[in-house]
């Protein structure tokens, strides 16, 4: 591991004609710090240790994901465990209120750029997933796993909610109490994280630059991504990626279901951990989620 204040004194040692004028720390990630240098190379170095892993994965899947989507992703040009690095990708994230100014032809264009790019990313057969050595998803969450998560909202949460939050969070898990098998599904190479921040847009040419961050992705529930846009975007902008993706209807119920826990899961942390920042982290998001078991079509 790089201690921080080294992290331009290594990049300087290995880009020796790398000339460092305008420097931009990014430590937003939960996992990595990133360096950008003069807006055309992105440094990244894991916080910590276990972040190694996660960011030989991430490469992995990378290098596999640029087979098959038409969206630019990162393309490192170098590696190693204490750092990676590639040509920096502008663009500014998809925000919520940027999708709600759209009209109505604007935002079915950017919906059917997601579509593809979940279909591309969909169809990348396991057998390679596995050949190139890539894991089991971080965001990936056991019958055992929601359960326990449940009881920690009871535990920790419960007591600062006031009485219609907690009657919400006892209808949303009852489809899961109810149904053992609720939250089954059959993997797939996916995500994990298609968070606004990730997703780099172009709001000139309405179109995406680039894909970034695949470090949550592998092996596991295409639910996850759908979860995200919808807590990002919404329903009905979901709908609008599923006339050209329809098969994530087939998602729709375990993508509410984990759309609904994603602010639980994050104050839960921030609470648990002291993490503060945790608390407000994704301020901004769409409300607009149906309750399970809702129609879809």
């Amino acid at each position: 591991m790089i201690p921080e204040s080294e992290y331009l004194n290594h990049i300087q040692q290995t880009f020796p004609d790398l000339d460092l004028q305008d420097i931009q720390n990014n430590r937003d990630g939960m996992v990595n710090i990133s360096v950008i240098v003069n807006q055309e190379r992105v440094f990244r170095f894991p916080r910590e240790e276990w972040g190694v892993d996660l960011m030989r994965n991430e490469m992995n899947a990378l290098d596999l994901v640029r087979n098959y989507v038409d969206i630019p992703v990162p393309d490192w040009d170098y590696r190693s465990d204490e750092m990676i690095s590639y040509s920096y990708i502008p663009g500014h994230p998809l925000l919520t209120d940027d999708v709600l100014r759209m009209n109505e032809q604007e935002k079915d264009a950017v919906a059917e750029m997601l579509a593809i790019f979940l279909r591309q990313m969909y169809s990348i057969p396991l057998d390679e997933v596995k050949a190139a050595n890539i894991q089991r998803s971080d965001t990936v969450r056991t019958l055992d796993d929601w359960l326990q998560f449940y009881e920690e909202v009871q535990e920790y949460l419960f007591p600062l909610m006031w009485a219609d939050g907690k009657e919400w969070v006892r209808r949303h898990f009852a489809p899961l109490l109810a149904d053992h098998t609720f939250m089954d599904h059959e993997p797939i190479f996916m995500n994990g994280d298609l968070a606004t921040y990730h997703l780099l847009f172009n709001r000139q040419t309405n179109a995406f630059n680039g894909i970034i961050d695949f470090g949550t992705a592998g092996v596991g529930d295409p639910a996850t991504d759908v979860a995200t846009l919808i807590n990002q975007y919404g329903e009905s902008f979901v709908k609008r990626i599923s006339r050209i993706y329809p098969e994530i209807g087939q998602h729709i119920q375990r993508a509410r279901f984990r759309a609904g826990t994603l602010e639980l899961q994050w104050v839960l942390r921030g609470i648990q951990r002291d993490e503060k920042d945790m608390l407000i982290v994704h301020i901004g998001r769409a409300r607009d989620l149906l309750p399970i078991g809702s129609k879809w079509r």
